[in-house]
């Protein structure tokens, strides 16, 4: 009876899990997250940032690895998905197309974004446009998805890259979880576990 009881909980924890964008939910601990099959590898360069792969749908149009934000205080509270697509140097057509096929889609689900914003460097050597859907007191506590496209011209390989981030409640704690912790390694020091105190 105790299985039966276990194999419950373990299929209602994924259920719940793909629920959500990429098959994740505000506040999934670590734990949460490997018992329902999605592998995880620390970031080497974002403190309190994951890899995530093996997750529990294919996603054909994004790379297999999604980075997601994980806070000891409140659990996951941002995921976010990259599309690097090289640079055909035709005004950005093939990202462009990428970009605002996600954007009809979000658009369509979510209605228009509460701000659209772009930026163009001086001799168009990097722009960056991006669009924001914000929300309150959702369920879900889905608070912020932003859609990005970048371009770089500059560079020997010149690159476009399409990001699609879903910021939960208490993403703030993700920022500044991740900046303490990098600046104990830029000083040299071991990081002191907050739970410690």
């Amino acid at each position: 009876m105790k299985t039966l009881t276990n194999s419950l909980a373990f299929l209602i924890l994924i259920a719940a899990a793909q629920a959500g964008p990429f098959g994740f939910q505000y506040g999934m601990t670590i734990e949460d997250i490997k018992k329902s099959g999605i592998k995880l590898e620390k970031s080497k360069t974002v403190p309190a940032e994951y890899k995530a792969t093996n997750l529990p749908k294919e996603y054909k149009d994004w790379n297999s690895t999604v980075l997601v934000g994980i806070t000891k205080k409140y659990g996951l509270v941002q995921i976010q998905v990259n599309k690097q697509i090289e640079n055909d140097g035709k005004k950005n057509s093939t990202s462009k197309h990428f970009y605002d096929r996600y954007k009809e889609a979000l658009q369509t689900k979510y209605g228009k974004p509460n701000s659209t914003n772009q930026i163009n460097a001086k001799k168009n050597s990097y722009s960056s446009r991006w669009n924001t859907w914000t929300f309150e007191d959702r369920e879900d506590k889905l608070e912020t998805i932003r859609l990005t496209l970048k371009t770089n011209t500059s560079l020997k390989k010149p690159w476009d890259l399409v990001t699609l981030t879903y910021e939960f409640t208490d993403n703030e704690e993700f920022w500044l979880e991740s900046r303490a912790l990098l600046k104990q390694k830029k000083l040299g020091r071991e990081p002191i576990d907050l739970d410690d105190l």
